[in-house]
């Protein structure tokens, strides 16, 4: 995360440098958002930088006294309690995930009568700030890589029924070595309002669906909703132009698709699925984002009619065989015994024609039965690959990230160095050799890295287990045996 240039609305708030929170001190204001402030601060435990983001909605609170946050007034007090216990849940999720293009919750704790989430500190630019200073018009290729660490960070986060709720350019970060990061989960999932007045911080024009304009309370939200936004930062890209206000295109939709602003370096299909996620209405958009990767394929959307449904047995012809074997039995009873031919040319028909009926009932059943089954065995199938498919992805963007960390700490530009390490600590596992770059790094004392030999000593050792012979040589000399 870098400076934000726009530091004027909340800087009366905004703590001053020097303030301790923990073994944390503020070092200066990053930047500002709807439930709070984002601050540059040193762990003086760990000897580097991290980012701290205060919870302080500008709708609910204020600081007062010293630098404690009270509610505005007792007609938010219940709504700034609910958010702020929110706020802190939320963390605690997010800190069970592990992927490389979700913020990384470090701590989160309570002080001032408010709460503080800690993450690292990383560097780059949010997408917003990165748009505006190069009035790029991304192609396919591009914005495939941009989306595909995206999407699987979303499908991570669906599955354990977060949603973020905030998706738009500037909580898409860009980090130094181009992955994406999404950040600010401040409106995620549990957030709803609950007060008849509208709180702005609860949607963003131009990014968020109709759904998060509901003043119903229920807000019908679901994947199908960040999905949305995240097309909306698509069709921007792509097109330089922001999607028109949900609420304008419910009531009357002037707003031009993406189809038809004729973008360049897009294919059908791809162009489709972005018009399709765009749809006003949630229950015409993609419902998962496995179902969005489909449509990027094929440019619609899965047919929702392809259920099979089970056939039913046809009761009313089993009635009616039913009947004529009863009248059939009847004439038995009532007739004479010279009549029972004729009895019985009647039933052996009825009682066949209603066999032969019942019997293909039941076979239309064993085969819906079937079909039935083939059809879960293939979407069951269908989820494994994609499961394994998201996995392989998580892999291989972790491995780039990995080698792109260890050849700046291979490099001459100190500089890199502990940015490099910032890095590291979101790759985990490791492999041997970026162990033994690390303890060379805190060996060596460099490039704004407080020398640790104690440290250095224990990721030589590390790398040692791991097989790496550098980390090994290290390891046996003199300088760890003294440590």
């Amino acid at each position: 995360m870098t400076e934000n240039q726009n530091q004027t609305t909340f800087n009366q708030y905004a703590l001053p440098v020097g303030t301790r929170l923990k073994h944390y001190v503020i070092e200066k204001l990053l930047g500002q958002g709807g439930f709070g402030l984002v601050y540059l601060a040193r762990d003086e435990s760990l000897a580097c930088q991290v980012a701290i983001k205060e919870y302080l909605p500008e709708q609910l609170a204020s600081r007062t006294q010293g630098n404690t946050v009270s509610p505005n007034s007792e007609n938010t007090q219940a709504s700034f309690t609910l958010y702020r216990n929110n706020f802190i849940r939320e963390a605690q999720q997010i800190a069970q995930l592990d992927h490389p293009a979700i913020v990384r919750v470090m701590q989160v704790f309570e002080a001032n009568n408010t709460a503080y989430m800690v993450m690292p500190y990383y560097t780059g630019e949010p997408l917003k700030r990165f748009q505006k200073r190069t009035n790029k018009r991304w192609n396919e290729a591009e914005l495939n890589a941009l989306l595909e660490p995206l999407l699987n960070a979303l499908e991570l986060l669906h599955r354990q029924n977060i949603l973020h709720r905030d998706i738009a350019p500037d909580n898409i970060f860009l980090k130094d070595n181009g992955l994406p990061i999404l950040i600010d989960f401040g409106a995620a999932k549990h957030i709803e309002s609950e007060q008849t007045q509208r709180l702005n911080l609860l949607y963003k024009h131009g990014y968020s669906p109709i759904e998060h304009y509901s003043l119903s309370g229920k807000s019908q939200a679901g994947s199908w909703t960040d999905i949305y936004s995240l097309a909306a930062v698509v069709y921007e890209l792509a097109t330089g132009k922001k999607v028109h206000p949900a609420p304008d295109r419910a009531n009357d939709d002037q707003m031009h698709s993406l189809k038809d602003c004729h973008p360049v370096g897009l294919s059908a299909n791809f162009i489709a699925s972005i018009d399709i996620a765009l749809a006003i209405k949630g229950k015409d958009r993609p419902r998962s984002i496995s179902e969005w990767r489909e449509c990027m394929k094929t440019g619609k959307l899965p047919n929702s009619n392809t259920e099979t449904t089970p056939t039913r047995f046809n009761f009313k012809i089993l009635g009616s065989g039913l009947l004529i074997v009863g009248l059939a039995y009847s004439v038995f009873i009532g007739y004479s015994a010279w009549q029972q031919h004729i009895k019985t040319a009647v039933e052996q028909p009825a009682a066949k024609t209603t066999v032969e009926k019942t019997q293909t009932t039941a076979e239309l059943t064993i085969e819906a039965d079937k079909k039935r089954s083939d059809t879960e065995q293939e979407q069951a199938r269908l989820a494994e690959q994609t499961a394994q498919q998201s996995k392989a992805n998580v892999e291989e963007t972790r491995l780039k990230a990995l080698q792109q960390a260890k050849a700046q700490l291979k490099g001459e530009d100190k500089t890199l160095w502990r940015a490099a390490i910032a890095h590291l600590d979101n790759l985990e596992p490791l492999d041997g050799e970026a162990m033994f770059l690390l303890g060379a790094s805190y060996a060596k004392g460099e490039g704004g890295i407080k020398q640790d030999v104690e440290l250095a000593c224990q990721w030589f050792n590390k790398a040692a287990d791991a097989g790496d012979q550098n980390g090994k040589q290290y390891a046996d000399s003199k300088l760890c045996k003294k440590s």
